[in-house]
């Protein structure tokens, strides 16, 4: 992860450094709980989005609504349905 950051640091209009960015992202919510996971979940939709402003490959914009729903699934789960919405809003 270390290393895409740093790439992404220097390069941040490659998209796919921010798609396995998301990808690696949300793999690290599976060992996590509660306001980390959200935290994380967050911090991976965050780059699926900028992964899909920067390609319409329709990979990247399926792997961007996917994780917009996993986390606005995660937000009904702790309660927090207006995020929940939020981000089922920003995905149309």
């Amino acid at each position: 992860v270390k290393s895409y950051e740093d790439l992404n640091a220097i390069s941040p209009n490659y998209s796919e450094i921010h798609q396995n960015l998301a990808i690696m992202y949300q793999y690290q919510t599976q060992s996590l709980s509660g306001a980390d996971r959200l935290k994380k979940m967050e911090q991976s939709w965050e780059e699926a989005q900028e992964a899909a402003r920067q390609s319409w490959k329709p990979n990247v914009q399926t792997l961007a609504a996917q994780l917009g729903d996993m986390l606005a699934r995660l937000y009904e789960n702790e309660g927090q349905t207006e995020k929940a919405r939020a981000v089922q809003e920003k995905m149309k």
